[in-house]
């Protein structure tokens, strides 16, 4: 199955990306490297009960790591929890097994099962109960349908009754839990029968575009019919003539031509969504599914150099010192056209 736990909530709005037929993108970035990475730090203090060596550890990371291990020793230790425990469910008999694999080599699983990874899991086979917690380095709101995902696979694995999970924010000044929820048998059951409905309405399953596409990162986006739909209207009938819309690069001019349309479809959408913030006023919009678009406002922490200099002063260290925290800020990169023949447009002529 192409579908993993980590896509539980998009699968459940939407089955079509799900399907053979789409095409996916599977780029990766700055965060998710290095969400991989502390991932597999902490999983090595679980699994050993010792970090890594500082020498392994990338600077990036260390903060992150050090907070849960903390996190991990305040709740039980690492010996309470079992790390990297790939699962197994099959949708259509409603059990589960564990897979001999660690991590996220799913190459054991039997075929149309869906496959999952926990961060930290904890059985009580006794009293029928378990946890599951799963780290998050970005945001973790909306972590919920994987959680219950993979509640449903430890619940059916163990015999359990109930599960509680946690999705566990960590940043440098701490571990934030969000999507806590106890499961009981039938929250476990209700959610299993979600998920078997929309794996089973894959193979038929038509694109249902909205938000989730990319609040919850939908691989097909890109190539998806009711997105490409609409950029058929904002790229000319003619230029698509020329080249196709997609992720499938034939040549060198296909790339600068898609960047280019890439472009324009953006600053298409910027424009309607500037559209759409003037429309809305102050109070928001109630939709029909009972929520609100309203204009929010977001804040990011900044760091204040002045500041922190004048403490380190107070603190007694040096101007070398204080030199030696200087660090070079990484430049943004992007894509741009230089050089190359510019073809003379020929002149009109001026009437006699």
């Amino acid at each position: 199955m192409r579908v993993t736990g980590s896509k539980a909530g998009l699968l459940l709005e939407c089955q079509w990306w799900a399907g053979a037929l789409a095409e996916w993108f599977d780029g990766t970035s700055d965060a998710a490297d290095r969400g991989n990475r502390f991932h597999a730090a902490i999983a090595v203090y679980v699994e050993t009960h010792e970090l890594p060596a500082s020498d392994l550890l990338d600077e990036d990371i260390a903060p992150l790591v050090e907070v849960a291990r903390r996190w991990v020793d305040t709740h039980g230790g690492p010996q309470d929890f079992g790390a990297e425990m790939a699962f197994a469910w099959d949708p259509v008999n409603d059990v589960a097994k564990t897979l001999a694999e660690k991590g996220r080599d799913y190459s054991g699983a039997p075929e149309g099962w869906l496959c999952a990874t926990t961060d930290l899991v904890r059985v009580d086979p006794a009293a029928k109960t378990g946890y599951v917690g799963d780290w998050k380095t970005g945001d973790g709101s909306k972590a919920a349908p994987q959680l219950r995902t993979l509640a449903v696979m430890v619940a059916r694995t163990y015999g359990l009754e109930t599960v509680h999970v946690e999705a566990l924010e960590v940043s440098s000044v701490g571990v934030r839990v969000v999507c806590a929820e106890v499961l009981d048998a039938f929250a476990l059951a209700a959610h299993a029968g979600a998920l078997a409905e929309a794996i089973a309405a894959v193979p038929t399953a038509e694109p249902n575009p909205g938000r989730h596409c990319g609040d919850l990162y939908c691989p097909a986006r890109a190539t998806c019919p009711a997105a490409t739909a609409i950029v058929a209207q904002v790229i000319p009938a003619e230029a698509l003539v020329r080249h196709k819309w997609g992720i499938t690069i034939t040549s060198a001019d296909h790339a600068a031509w898609l960047y280019d349309q890439a472009k324009a479809v953006e600053a298409a959408a910027k424009q309607v969504k500037d559209a759409v913030k003037a429309y809305v006023p102050a109070e928001g919009l109630t939709l029909e599914d009972g929520s609100t678009l309203i204009e929010g406002t977001r804040s990011m922490p900044r760091f204040n150099r002045e500041r922190a200099v004048t403490l380190m002063r107070a603190l007694g260290a040096t101007d070398e010192q204080i030199e030696s925290c200087t660090v070079v800020g990484i430049e943004g990169t992007g894509l741009k056209h230089v050089g190359g023949t510019k073809v003379a447009k020929p002149r009109k002529s001026k009437a006699a």
